[in-house]
């Protein structure tokens, strides 16, 4: 009976050692960092707080409520301070809803990281796109999540490499499929809360009816999703993930993890960048634009000037064409004159001749033989 109760003690001991324990570690926990160690084309970070977008460049630092945006044929590979690494593909929409980490003071080499170094609580949303995920194992039993939420279910990860694709259209019609390489995924489903196991080298398709906002993209789900259970990942899906996981450990080399308080300085120092960036970007928008406005001015002024001259010109001939038909219809005029009225000439004709006269006879009246 003794020996009963020394184990029933030690047992509750223990249990209350791990609650105290993961209690302090969740009290402690404050927000981790994320750094971007490999970007391609053109991403852009959101600020959720701020409301500030700026685009996103290797080495940058950034936390919880941020959202990261791919365009096409682009990737950002995110870091995360507690080992684990997203490669986000291509049109895709990653939001970091909640990232916090229990503080530690090592500088810890991101490629040899077998385990997360503290306890960590992680929830991101993949609204639109794919991913590729390489979590380090975490302490589960010590309170610690990694959680992918999508619009048509949750991914629950425990130490894995796995790839999640979401790509509605506007149809009404969703791809999704949970992909798990290495490691288990519990998938979740939104409605009925039903828990299914994805296995290694499985995968889930879950068909579903969704209704697409055009204006704002945000996924509604009008129906239960269909889970058709797990089937084998195909050769082409493995493919894509073990290209996405070399990047990742590619990009991951080198990259050395720092404390949270470097890493508090590190985002300050980013987002001052970044700000200066877009303040840099901002002026030189402004002096294009004022020089633009200087030239569209200089080009109204010239053609102004121009149609001025045009114009005077036109008037000028306009004015030369009604003084030289004046001139003309007064030529006319005087010439008409002329004839209906000749000028008197300058030597008159000579006087008419007087008429005959009858020559005298030499014989007188009464003169006979």
């Amino acid at each position: 009976m003794r020996i009963v109760k020394s184990i029933s003690w030690l047992l509750f001991c223990g249990l209350m050692t791990f609650l105290v324990q993961g209690a302090r570690a969740e009290q402690n926990r404050a927000p981790g960092h994320i750094r971007a160690v490999k970007v391609q084309g053109t991403v852009y970070a959101t600020n959720l707080a701020t409301q500030v977008q700026v685009p996103l460049t290797e080495g940058m630092v950034i936390g919880q409520q941020y959202v990261v945006t791919t365009g096409a044929d682009s990737i950002a590979i995110l870091l995360f301070s507690n080992g684990s690494a997203i490669n986000l593909g291509a049109d895709s929409t990653l939001s970091i809803d909640e990232f916090l980490q229990e503080p530690f003071d090592k500088e810890l080499a991101a490629a040899d990281l077998e385990e997360e170094p503290t306890t960590s609580v992680t929830k991101i949303s993949l609204t639109r796109g794919e991913l590729v995920g390489n979590v380090k194992k975490i302490k589960h039993e010590a309170g610690s999540s990694f959680v992918v939420n999508t619009p048509v279910g949750a991914a629950g990860i425990r130490g894995t490499t796995f790839r999640i694709v979401f790509r509605p259209t506007a149809t009404g019609q969703v791809f999704f499929t949970l992909s798990t390489a290495e490691g288990r995924v519990l998938y979740e489903a939104p409605i009925s809360r039903a828990v299914a196991a994805v296995p290694t080298g499985q995968e889930i398709v879950v068909a579903v009816d969704v209704q697409v906002n055009a204006a704002t993209g945000t996924v509604a789900v009008t129906a239960p999703p269909v889970v058709t259970g797990t089937q084998p990942i195909p050769p082409a899906t493995q493919a894509v993930i073990a290209v996405a996981s070399q990047q990742i450990v590619q990009a991951a080399a080198a990259v050395i993890i720092s404390t949270t308080q470097q890493a508090q300085a590190d985002q300050a120092a980013a987002e001052k960048a970044a700000a200066e960036k877009a303040a840099s970007e901002k002026a030189a928008a402004e002096k294009a634009a004022a020089e633009k406005a200087a030239a569209e001015k200089d080009a109204a002024e010239k053609a102004a000037a121009e149609k001025a001259a045009a114009d005077k010109a036109a008037a000028d001939k306009a004015a030369a064409d009604k003084a030289a038909q004046e001139q003309q219809q007064q030529e006319q005029q005087e010439q008409q004159q002329q004839q209906q009225n000749p000028p008197p000439t300058d030597n008159p004709p000579p006087p008419p001749l007087p008429p005959p006269t009858t020559p005298p006879s030499n014989t007188t009246p009464g003169d006979g033989l």
